[in-house]
Formats: structure tokens, C-alpha cells, sequence
């Protein structure tokens, strides 16, 4: 295919040839000249004509590109769900488990809640409310990432993987604050619900938006104003168990100390390597066999063995540790149950990578 570049290139070389033999112009007034006319062609109005030109052309296939790319990922996807099948079957089974084990200790805790109103936050235990929706967005988390591991986004996942870390670091510590001091535990998450107000709070103001809403649902919260007042910052709202001198500033590795979830701490780290970007997640994705993978614009069926398998033990940290707020018997063999499957998949899902790496090599 010829470009417009190389179209412009021949004319242009045609057109100084023309100016040396027939007008013969000198090298001045030639270059005068090829810097009129690249200034013409590389002029806005000059490439908006030509830009409008190509899209009329290629808006009428649309259609046809988006279901040809649509089938071809979908071939795709149908070979990659046949290769990982067992794996995405035992993943779905443990988020349906999960999903219908946190419904469940929902239902309840809103009908423990003021039973005149609709299901509310508002009507139920501050630290219950702030345990629901930390559950809710660990099941939210775990989903998206069955998707792009379903799709062959192994570094996407990976990446929403960190969230979800995140999720049961902060579920892991409340928890463990709730085991030793209930009422320490309910000013945790009345202090982490507030800094979320503080924030929107911020938003709004730098739009030039009311706030006064946000002001009367802070000052109604049964906490120390000045308490209130340094919630602005960072993981301040982990100040009441964050054993650290007063003052000094609270990082998340304090939180993942705290939660003894030390063992992930490593994964966590390298999950940020894709996220940001950095030198090392660009040159050495999780989804890479050889240095050609470099260049694959898409997904590959190779690499999708780390994001799952730590889908699988986050969420079985935060369904647990949901679950214990009312923790029975029947929890208790819930909790069981999706322990068992975590022990059961782990290798089955490492070997389909690994299969996968030894049928890559021996080609």
C-alpha cells in the first residue's frame, strides 16, 4: 500500500529536480521553495481534508470491522476457555458460593437493622455497613478479573488484583480490631466512613459545588471534632491500631504488617509494576513465553495462572472475614468449602500454564 508520504517524497524530489534544470534556482532559493510547499502540506487545513477524506471511507465499514474483530476474539476466547476449562468451572463455582454466602449474612444483618424501612446502610452497625460494602466490592473485584482472565488480560488482571488485595488487607484489619475491642473497632469504621466524606467533600469543593450535605452528615457522627479534622489524611482512619509513633505518617505497608498478610506482600509490589507502568512490567509482562510477546497487540492464553490463583485466596480472605461477623455453623462449612477448593485448584491451575510453557518449547 502506498502512503501519502511516500506519494509526497516522489513529488517533492521531482518538483527540486524540476527547480534546478528548468528554473534553475539556486540551493537557497530551492530550499526557499520545499519549505513553502512542506509547510502547505503539513498545513492543518491540508490534513483535516485529507483526514475527513479517509474517515468518509472507512465509517461505512465500521460495522464490518467491529464484527470481524468481534469474531476473532471470539474464536479466540472459545480456544482459551477450552484449554483453561476446569480452572474458570472451579472459579465460578467458588464465586457463586462466595456471592450467595455474603447475600445471605446481608439479608440478615438488614433484618437485624430497623425493620419498618427498606434494606439501608444507614439502619444497621457502622462497622457492619463498612464490612457489606468492602465485601461487596471484593465480589465486584473478583468478577471483573474472571472476565479479563476469561478475555486473556493476564497483566489487567493482575492489576485489579491489587485492589482486591487491598480490599482484604483493610477487611483483615478491621476484623482483627473487632476481635479485640469491639468499641475500638466501631470509631475504625466510623473514622474510615468519614474520610470517605472528606474526600467527596474535596471533590466537590474544587468543582465550586455545595457541600453543606456532606458537613451535616460529619458533625451528626458521634466523633472529636478535631478527631474529624485529621481524617483529611492518608490512612489516618488506621491511627486507633496502627501501632506507630503520634504523628508520623501511616503507609498501606503498615496496614498489610498489621493484617499479616506479609506473604502477598511481594505479589502486591509486583501487581503495581503493571499498574504504573514502571520498566520492568514493560518489559517483562506475566503474560510473555518469549521476547516476541513484546509486540502481541491482545490477549494471550499464556499467564493466567498468578491472576486467578491469587483471585481465588483474596477473596476466600475477605468472604471469610465478612462471614465472621455472624460466624455459625453454617458459615463455618462455607468458610470450609471454599478452603477446600482453594487447596484443590492452586496446582491444577499452575500446571495449565506450565503445559502451556512446555508445549510453547518443545515446538
Amino acid at each position: 500500500m502506498i502512503t501519502f508520504h511516500e506519494i509526497f517524497i516522489d513529488m517533492l524530489e521531482e518538483k527540486i529536480e524540476d527547480f534546478k534544470l528548468t528554473e534553475h534556482l539556486s540551493n537557497k532559493e530551492i530550499d526557499e521553495k520545499v519549505s513553502s510547499i512542506i509547510e502547505k502540506v503539513f498545513s492543518d487545513e491540508l490534513l483535516s481534508k485529507h483526514a475527513k477524506d479517509i474517515l468518509n471511507t472507512l465509517e461505512p465499514k465500521a460495522p464490518i470491522m467491529y464484527e470481524e474483530n468481534r469474531l476473532m476474539m471470539q474464536e479466540f476466547e472459545s480456544r482459551l476457555q477450552r484449554r483453561w476449562l476446569d480452572a474458570l468451572y472451579i472459579s465460578q463455582l467458588f464465586l457463586t458460593i462466595t456471592t450467595e454466602s455474603t447475600v445471605e449474612l446481608m439479608e440478615e444483618i438488614f433484618e437485624a437493622g430497623d425493620k419498618n424501612t427498606e434494606p439501608n446502610l444507614n439502619f444497621i452497625p457502622i462497622f457492619d455497613s463498612e464490612m457489606l460494602l468492602l465485601q461487596k466490592q471484593s465480589i465486584v473485584l473478583a468478577k471483573e478479573m474472571l472476565v479479563l482472565i476469561k478475555s486473556g488480560f493476564s497483566e489487567a488482571a493482575f492489576s485489579r488484583w491489587r485492589s482486591l488485595f487491598e480490599v482484604s488487607v483493610i477487611m483483615k484489619c478491621f476484623v482483627k480490631v473487632m476481635s479485640d475491642e469491639e468499641s475500638k473497632a466501631e470509631t475504625v469504621a466510623k473514622e474510615f466512613y468519614i474520610s470517605s466524606i472528606i474526600r467527596e467533600k474535596k471533590i466537590l469543593l474544587k468543582k465550586k459545588k455545595s457541600v453543606n450535605h456532606l458537613v451535616e452528615v460529619i458533625d451528626k457522627i458521634d466523633l472529636d471534632r478535631e478527631r474529624k479534622e485529621k481524617l483529611h489524611i492518608d490512612y489516618e482512619w488506621a491511627r486507633n491500631f496502627i501501632n506507630i509513633r503520634s504523628g508520623k505518617k501511616i503507609y498501606f505497608n503498615d496496614l498489610i504488617d498489621f493484617s499479616e498478610l506479609n506473604h502477598l506482600k511481594n505479589e502486591y509490589q509486583d501487581a503495581c509494576q503493571y499498574i504504573h507502568i514502571s520498566p520492568y512490567g514493560l518489559h517483562y509482562p506475566i503474560s510473555q513465553l518469549s521476547s516476541n510477546d513484546k509486540i502481541v497487540f491482545g490477549p494471550t492464553d499464556y499467564g493466567l495462572s498468578r491472576p486467578l490463583q491469587l483471585l481465588l485466596i483474596s477473596l476466600l480472605s475477605t468472604t471469610t472475614n465478612f462471614l465472621t461477623i455472624d460466624y455459625t455453623i453454617d458459615r463455618a462449612i462455607q468458610i470450609k468449602m471454599l478452603n477446600f477448593i482453594v487447596d484443590d485448584s492452586l496446582e491444577l491451575i499452575s500446571n495449565i500454564d506450565k503445559k502451556i510453557f512446555d508445549e510453547f518449547y518443545e515446538e
